[in-house]
């Protein structure tokens, strides 16, 4: 498995043209030609949605939706295997860092694999985890090398 965790908003930069930080969103792309990532299930849904809103907002045809679609499923991303447990475990998570329950699924999954990917503003503008250290990586951030609790 990965322990590159990919967020449903970088993903649907590489699509939607006039998304601020796409450059950013498209070198996380590039990337994935060498590396695989992992995503926990919410994802599919969020870019299935992400891109259906933006279709009825006029910014891409239904025809470009299903191209997409097919590229997506060419890259190397893979769902991550979530126990019942864990996901009652969210709200808690969520709480502890003022994140929504759909964001701290990414952050539990990140914390799992040690390594997050996400625009340069927290996530949902709240505070990271005091356990995830942040190195920038151009206009973007990737947690990497340090969790204090480190699976395995």
């Amino acid at each position: 498995m990965s322990d590159l965790v990919l967020d449903a908003s970088l993903a649907l930069q590489w699509f939607l043209e006039d998304e601020a930080g796409r450059q950013y969103g498209l070198s996380v792309l590039a990337s994935l030609s060498s590396k695989g990532a992992v995503v926990p299930i919410l994802w599919f849904y969020e870019v299935g949605n992400g891109l259906l809103m933006a279709h009825r907002r006029k910014r891409i045809t239904y025809a470009q939706i299903d191209g997409f679609l097919t590229r997506l499923k060419a890259l190397r991303i893979e769902a991550a295997q979530q126990l019942p447990a864990e996901l009652l475990e969210l709200p808690a998570l969520a709480q502890k860092h003022s994140l929504t329950n759909y964001d701290a699924a990414y952050l539990a999954l990140a914390i799992r694999l040690v390594c997050l990917w996400q625009q340069p503003t927290p996530i949902s503008g709240g505070p990271l985890p005091q356990r995830v250290s942040r190195s920038y990586l151009g206009s973007g951030w990737n947690c990497a090398a340090s969790i204090a609790e480190r699976p395995g």
